[in-house]
């Protein structure tokens, strides 16, 4: 190709134009080229495609580039004659060349390349070496982060890159899969960090953060929780920093690594674990050995595993005997109540699949590592998440090979017991049952021996105690004697309502309750189930607290109930408290049915004998009564019984008793009998009325009947009633001449029917004395005589007299004649009956002139009484008043127990004339010690307290209708035998004198002394009421403090 000289300048200047724009827009396309390249090729490959389009002959132009020895070529037809060449310079050091020839030789005068096209080279060599510089550093960086991410990677660590501004964060995969997720599923939102945080955690990791973006810290540093992929935590330590900030110090790119620290943490809460289970070990082997008692053994324990272990609870359960239930017996940690709210057996229901219902049943230890996914805690699922449980351990406590319960711990943690913890709470669950069984050996050895020593005591009682109520008592106090039981209570019932009872071992507070109680008719709920029930009932743990025999008795025991039975007949119940440990045990229950077996069977054959005695009695009494001889004689026909009638007729003797009649009545009368007895033994029965000598001497008439008795031999025994008939054929002849003796009587007599009570006869005495004919009183009945007597007592008297008619009555009474005056009379009043006639028979004697007697007596009475208590008070002026103050209260407290009913008429009066005369033996005491004005010395004291005694001196002989005396020589004596001057017990002390005792206090008391003022009417009434019942009489004292507390005042 040629170009000719001289071409005009136009040509020349558009020429040169049109190469200027070939030459940019060759610039351009590599340079956009260049920009997108991330690789050595991606740049040189652009730079020989398009750089030849930027010379003038594009065609004739080849391309070679040398970087680093690694040589591109485009074109490869080449001339260094032709060429132009341009450094590729890359951090101030040149790595290689770009070069650019024209293939072909072209016919010009000129430089084969324009300037503009060496500038074109240049252009492009700056712009590659630009590019590769970037390419290089970018390489270098890619395999920088390469060797980074390999060795953070090896290293476990996860990455993170935020772009603050736009909220986008760069996780690397290691982050992911931390957390147990996959490169793509956790996008690149900062929100995907924030969201798994722990709450617990996040807090403080935003505090840390905010300081750490601010500026007021470097980086920071924090171990916290991210929630994992599967809901689990994964502790992580983080480390960040800020790396770049604008000019005015807002944060733009922060960074940071995170370390999986939850194998590190869980090893470390293991050791931690570990440690402390070492130290709970060591500290429950060091309580083991220092405890003396099961419960305290229990109780200890579980604080240890609560406190050292940190564990929300710890607790023991026993099994129930009798069933398949479970009772806590220590428990300890912040959820102690969950087993209380509880129910858990070990059969075979859905409340044995916990833990420790499988525990027990299978022997084994059982674990659960997740109690909220666990279906076997259905049944408790509300209370376990109220209380925050996770996870359980359950081991079975064994005693002699048995599995008596469990040991339960529970954790606020899932999978908390690891094997080596599950080794060391075994060994634990394995000290803590020998140290039950050693303690429960030792125990029960010094409890059963205890046991074994009251029940022989029991048993010599049983022999030698013939009193029920002291048997019972007795019996009590010795089962909780010699450390047999704890407590032992005995009730005996009759019909079913509480009869007698006996408690021991009970504080003072707890038989107040008992005695209150059963006074209510209340018997203890497990003593009524034991009368009902065979057999011994025991009831321990939470069912004890609930059913103890007291409110306040509960704690670590139990309870032993069997029925005091002989055959069917239940006589009452008995009930000992023992320590929880000795409940489970057989030969305890055995050992306990004994005893009350050997003690039932004592009280019933107290029981017999008493009612054999009775029924003893009740013969005796009813064949002494009989009118006329009893005897027996047995099969031998010797005399095996006679009654007192006999012994007074026949002048029978106690040594009679077993011999033959010939033995007792020598020659005939001997041989008569005896023939009588055998004729009578052989079937014949002998009826005769005979006359005989009595010892008294006198005749009598006798009804004689013998009749055989049926005995355990062949032959039959001989028994004999002999009726002293002498007074009624007597009778019989004197009867026809009774009607004319009886009209002589002055004394009125009156005959009336036991029915209508109508007169249906009366003699001339009564007639003559009422003014009443026979006839109109035969239409009259006594009560029409107006008879000072109300109906219902009249009727009270006869029907007394019907039940036994051969009693009597005497009682006053006024009768108004006809005319309408009344007159005293004493009536004597008998039921008459025989085999002809029942009537009632009654005898008035006109008694005018006897009350006017009797009054003028009483006045007389009166006068010595009141001169006797004015005796006194002469000699002690200081206490002036004080008889007739100390009297009048007696009367009102008496007035108050016995409603001023006539039947205590007397009594009440003799505590009137006692009380003014309790302190006449003051008498006898000289007058300056009676008024001395300050304390008397004990010899002064000695004296006056001798005053009871000569007051009894005084008045023993002195006749009055009361015992007067004997009241007033025990107006000082006391309930609990400190008094004088005999210090009597509380059975030897008269009712009138325990009246007058708080009478007497009251009033000494409340009144001025010479030595001393008034101690006021409060402090006497207190005095009264603390000592009621131990030194004061407990009803009298209540009878006074009601007096006083409706206004009661001394009249003087």
């Amino acid at each position: 190709m040629a170009i000719e000289e001289g071409s005009d300048d136009l040509a020349r200047s558009v020429f040169a134009l049109q190469e200027r724009m070939k030459e940019l827009d060759c610039i351009y396309k590599i340079y956009s080229a260049l920009h997108e390249s991330s690789t050595v090729d991606e740049a040189v490959e652009p730079v020989m495609e398009q750089l030849p389009q930027g010379f003038t002959f594009p065609e004739q132009i080849a391309v070679r580039i040398e970087i680093e020895g690694n040589e591109y070529i485009y074109n490869e037809q080449w001339s260094d004659e032709r060429m132009i060449s341009a450094g590729i310079d890359v951090n101030g050091r040149e790595i290689g060349t770009i070069s650019v020839s024209l293939t072909e030789e072209i016919d010009i005068r000129r430089d084969p390349f324009l300037k503009e096209e060496k500038k074109l080279l240049s252009e492009v060599a700056a712009g590659l070496s630009y590019t590769l510089e970037r390419v290089i550093v970018q390489q270098e960086l890619r395999e920088s982060l390469s060797k980074l991410t390999n060795a953070v990677e090896a290293s476990g660590e996860g990455i993170w890159d935020w772009d603050i501004k736009s909220g986008k964060v760069l996780f690397s995969r290691r982050w992911k899969e931390m957390l147990g997720y996959s490169d793509e599923e956790i996008s690149s939102s900062v929100e995907e960090w924030k969201k798994r945080v722990h709450p617990e955690d996040l807090a403080e990791l935003e505090s840390l953060l905010e300081k750490c973006l601010t500026g007021k810290t470097p980086n920071y540093q924090l171990e916290y929780r991210l929630i994992g992929k599967d809901g689990s935590s994964v502790w992580v330590l983080e480390r960040g920093k800020v790396v770049s900030r604008n000019k005015t110090g807002e944060p733009l790119r922060m960074v940071g690594i995170h370390t999986d620290q939850t194998q590190h943490r869980a090893a470390e809460i293991r050791l931690q674990r570990l440690n402390k289970l070492l130290t709970l070990m060591f500290r429950a082997n060091e309580f083991l050995v220092h405890a003396k008692e099961e419960a305290s053994l229990l109780n200890g324990l579980c604080d240890i595993v609560a406190k050292i272990g940190d564990f929300p609870l710890a607790w023991v359960a026993f099994k129930r005997p009798g069933g398949k239930t479970l009772d806590p017996v220590a428990v300890s940690g912040k959820a102690k109540d969950y087993p209380f709210e509880v129910a858990i057996t070990w059969d075979e229901s859905e409340l044995s699949r916990s833990a420790i219902g499988k525990a027990i049943k299978t022997g084994m230890t059982i674990i659960t590592r997740s109690i909220d996914r666990s279906p076997d805690y259905l049944p408790w699922k509300d209370t376990v998440l109220k209380y925050g449980l996770k996870a359980s351990i359950a081991i079975p406590l064994l005693v002699d090979k048995k599995v008596i319960g469990s040991l339960v711990i529970y954790s606020e943690y899932e999978d908390a017991f690891d094997s080596e913890e599950v080794r060391l709470l075994e060994e634990l669950a394995e000290d803590i049952s020998f140290g039950i069984s050693s303690m429960r050996i030792e125990a029960q050895l010094e409890h059963q021996s205890g046991v074994l020593s009251s029940v022989r005591r029991v048993n010599r009682l049983i022999v030698t105690e013939n009193d029920i109520d002291d048997l019972i008592k007795k019996s009590a106090e010795l089962m909780t004697g010699s450390r047999g039981f704890e407590r032992c209570m005995i009730v005996l019932t009759k019909n079913g309502d509480l009869s007698s009872w006996a408690a021991s071992g009970f504080s003072r507070s707890q038989l107040l309750e008992i005695e209150s109680s059963l006074e209510s008719g209340n018997i203890p709920p497990m003593m009524r189930e034991a009368m009902e029930r065979e057999g011994v009932i025991s009831i321990g743990g939470k069912e004890y607290r609930e059913k103890c025999l007291t409110v306040n008795d509960s704690g670590d025991l139990a309870v032993f109930a069997k029925g005091l039975r002989v055959a069917d007949n239940c006589m009452g119940a008995m009930a000992v408290v023992i320590k929880a440990s000795f409940y489970l045990s057989k030969e305890e229950r055995d050992l306990f049915s004994e005893i009350v077996d050997d003690i039932s069977y004592a009280i019933y054959k107290l029981k017999l004998e008493k009612n054999e005695k009775l029924l003893q009695k009740r013969f005796s009494l009813f064949m002494d009564r009989l009118p006329g001889a009893v005897f027996i004689s047995d099969s031998d026909l010797r005399m095996t019984y006679f009654n007192d009638f006999a012994s007074k007729m026949f002048g029978f003797k106690d040594d009679w008793i077993g011999r033959d009649p010939k033995e007792n009545y020598p020659g005939k009368l001997g041989r008569d009998i005896l023939d009588d007895d055998l004729r009578t033994q052989s079937g014949e029965q002998i009826v005769r009325e005979e006359r005989i000598m009595a010892a008294d001497g006198q005749e009598k008439i006798l009804y004689v009947q013998k009749f055989p008795i049926p005995s355990e031999g062949d032959r039959p025994m001989i028994a004999a009633i002999a009726l002293d008939i002498t007074s009624r054929r007597i009778a019989e002849m004197a009867l026809k001449r009774l009607g004319s003796v009886i009209d002589l009587s002055f004394n009125e007599m009156y005959l009336f029917d036991p029915d209508s009570l109508r007169f249906l006869q009366a003699n001339r005495g009564a007639t003559e004395n009422s003014g009443y004919t026979l006839d109109e009183l035969r239409k009259m009945t006594p009560l029409d005589l107006k008879l000072k007597m109300d109906r219902g007592v009249f009727e009270e008297v006869l029907n007394r007299l019907k039940k036994d008619p051969m009693s009597y009555e005497v009682f006053e009474t006024e009768h108004v004649r006809k005319d309408g005056t009344a007159y005293p009379v004493e009536v004597r009043l008998q039921l008459h009956e025989d085999e002809y006639e029942r009537v009632f028979v009654a005898i008035v004697l006109d008694i005018t002139e006897r009350k006017r007697s009797e009054e003028s007596v009483k006045r007389s009475l009166e006068s010595l009484i009141n001169t006797l208590s004015s005796l006194v008070e002469a000699r002690d002026p200081y206490t002036s008043g004080h008889q007739k103050r100390v009297s009048e209260l007696s009367v009102a407290v008496a007035r108050r127990l016995y409603s001023d009913n006539d039947e205590y008429k007397d009594i009440i009066e003799s505590i009137r004339v006692a009380g003014l005369l309790h302190d006449i033996g003051k008498s006898a005491i000289p007058s300056e010690i009676l008024t001395k004005p300050v304390k008397l010395n004990d010899l002064e004291y000695d004296l006056v307290k001798e005053h009871s005694s000569k007051g009894y001196d005084i008045l023993k002989g002195v006749h009055f209708p009361w015992p007067i005396a004997d009241i007033v020589v025990q107006h000082h004596e006391r309930l609990d035998g400190s008094g004088y001057p005999n210090g009597l017990k509380p059975e030897e002390i008269r009712i009138e004198a325990r009246i007058i005792a708080v009478a007497d206090v009251v009033e000494a008391m409340s009144s001025h002394r010479p030595y001393r003022a008034s101690l006021g009417m409060e402090a006497a009434l207190d005095e009264i009421r603390q000592n009621s019942g131990r030194l004061y009489d407990r009803r009298v004292v209540e009878a006074c403090l009601e007096l006083f507390e409706e206004g009661f005042q001394f009249t003087e």
